[in-house]
């Protein structure tokens, strides 16, 4: 049965005129170049994607020089072959700018070899006109651009992948193969290569018009995964910041209240422990006011360097409270181990060894922490355990700073 299936479509392609086809092939090639050229100067783009859309359109119009010899038959040729493959090498360059990378030795190398195959078409087409030759040229020549196309990816570890790329991958790999076969035929055939490669051409024409729309997809879905990426990457770090205290890059007190809440609920739920501490930097005021607002600002920010380093568990949060005060969230630590974490933190800070006035190196930035932690419920006020931290905190000023005081009112120095 499959012989004969392929009988009757090889007699159906027989049958198929050969300009009929280059014809409607042009045609589609041209109506789909005019989508890209469209989106090129009205939609955003990215680099390389001009150099695609002039390959593609450069398609259709060597298509036309080739099989309809609009001036003298050999420059028509000559020009047809040179715009055919010229959109190889465009292609090749637009999708190595597309894809982030440099590949001036590549482009290079291309370019060098292009030319060698425009001198070598000029002379086997003005000088000692041989089809043959010519037919294997080109052939060989859509073959390397080929592979050179459907290895971008694989070749630059540094290339940024796409999808809708791999479809173009697929389709230049199926064309280096159909081109290597047509010229290895050009080469083997001598007598009858007309008539064969007639035949050829027809196939490649029916692929051209099928690999067509794929290559307009993935040329568009490119540029719209590419897009979409970029929009999403805004979003995460519009997110980030709307979230995050500029000053000392811990979470500010949206951050904090929307984590609070969670974690709370989920206590509650669980009847797990929940801890919750309030750190204050002493005497800020004073601290501002001698080394001024910039030292201040430096201070408050090798703390938060300080709470980042020492409150790092899952779950855990460090957030600026408000000036110099920050609140710490501790899931699932009873008071002894959020005591001390806490008193961890007091320590590090301490040991900055933030000068507290330059004519005082002998006294430094010091902290001071309060802290609670104990089972919730539903049917209080969430407010309630930060309240008690807030507490805690209050008796640590009074028993004389640089202290960690654990609700309810706990001192340890």
């Amino acid at each position: 049965m499959i012989p004969s299936m392929l009988r009757d479509i090889t007699i159906f392609i027989d049958r198929l005129n050969t300009g009929t086809m280059a014809l409607q092939a042009a045609i589609l090639f041209s109506c789909m170049s005019l989508i890209l050229v469209y989106t090129y100067f009205f939609r955003k783009t990215y680099p390389g994607f001009g150099l695609m859309t002039t390959a593609q359109c450069l398609w259709p119009v060597g298509l036309f020089f080739h099989y309809f010899l609009f001036m003298d038959p050999e420059i028509s040729l000559f020009v047809g072959d040179c715009l055919m493959t010229l959109h190889g090498v465009f292609m090749y360059a637009g999708l190595t700018a597309f894809g982030g990378v440099r590949c001036r030795r590549s482009n290079t190398v291309i370019v060098v070899l292009f030319l060698l195959y425009m001198l070598s078409l000029y002379y086997f087409i003005f000088i000692q006109f041989d089809e043959r030759i010519r037919t294997s040229i080109y052939s060989f020549s859509m073959a390397v651009i080929g592979g050179f196309i459907a290895s971008i990816p694989y070749v630059h570890k540094t290339y940024n992948r796409y999808e809708p790329q791999f479809s173009l991958v697929v389709v230049y790999f199926l064309m280096m193969l159909a081109f290597c076969a047509r010229g290895i035929h050009s080469v083997v055939v001598d007598d009858l290569i007309i008539q064969h490669n007639e035949f050829i051409d027809k196939c490649l024409l029916i692929s051209i018009m099928v690999v067509g729309p794929i290559m307009l997809f993935a040329s568009v879905a490119m540029t719209s995964c590419r897009m979409e990426g970029e929009l999403n990457l805004a979003y995460s770090e519009l997110q980030y910041l709307s979230q995050t205290d500029p000053l000392t890059q811990v979470a500010n007190r949206r951050k904090f209240d929307d984590a609070y809440g969670i974690e709370w609920r989920r206590a509650a739920r669980n009847g797990s422990v929940l801890a919750v501490a309030i750190l204050d930097v002493d005497d800020f005021k004073h601290y501002n006011d001698t080394n001024g607002h910039q030292a201040g600002d430096v201070c408050l920010r090798r703390v938060g360097e300080v709470l980042n380093r020492c409150v790092s568990r899952a779950g855990e949060l460090v957030a600026r409270y408000g000036g110099e005060e920050f609140a710490i969230i501790l899931p699932n630590l009873d008071r002894r181990a959020a005591q001390n974490v806490a008193e961890s933190v007091r320590k590090s800070v301490e040991a900055l060894h933030i000068p507290r006035a330059p004519f005082d190196p002998d006294h430094f930035v010091t902290v001071s922490i309060g802290v609670t932690a104990r089972q919730v419920r539903y049917d209080e006020c969430k407010d309630a355990l930060f309240g008690e931290a807030d507490k805690a905190l209050y008796q640590a000023k009074a028993s004389g700073k640089n202290v960690v005081c654990v609700y309810p009112c706990v001192a340890d120095a």
